[in-house]
């Protein structure tokens, strides 16, 4: 049996702004929105500030834990977690936390906002897309085998820090 195709005319995608501005309109009651670190942070402002809305400043990847608790302390109220693909990357045991509790009032949005590299630009490709410096350096560095490093790990001591 062949794989299901997508037809690519019908396919639409959406910005993050064509997401984020119809879901904040239908927001009808007390719903808490917790925003990620980032984009989806001014998204949610740009759609429409209410007092329902938690937006994450210096937290990178914790929109989900945070509206999970909100979730389970309040379970009466509407929690949406809105979140980028990069910063869903830095809580990924939080969603097997959820997978297991389960909770009804709590809906996950991630979104791939386009920040994150993919892997065409990692390998040069998609040279249009902006180009981090030392990706080549740091691909070489990764690629070697552990032992093969040439500067060894340092051991750092508390006395070193202070």
């Amino acid at each position: 049996m062949a794989a299901p195709t997508i037809d690519a005319p019908a396919v639409k995608v959406l910005s993050r702004t064509d997401l984020t501005k119809p879901l904040v309109a239908k927001l009808g009651r007390d719903e808490a929105v917790v925003a990620g670190i980032g984009n989806t942070n001014f998204d949610l402002y740009a759609a429409g500030h209410r007092p329902q809305n938690f937006y994450m400043l210096g937290s990178m990847g914790l929109a989900c834990p945070i509206a999970l608790g909100v979730a389970l302390a309040q379970p009466e109220r509407g929690v949406i977690a809105l979140e980028g693909d990069g910063s869903i990357l830095m809580a990924l045991g939080c969603l097997a936390t959820i997978g297991m509790v389960k909770p009804r009032n709590l809906t996950i949005v991630i979104m791939d906002n386009g920040i994150l590299p993919d892997h065409r630009q990692a390998e040069g490709g998609d040279r249009g897309q902006r180009r981090h410096r030392g990706d080549r350096a740091r691909r070489r560095h990764c690629q070697q085998p552990l032992g093969a490093r040439r500067k060894p790990f340092r051991r750092i001591g508390v006395a070193t820090l202070r």
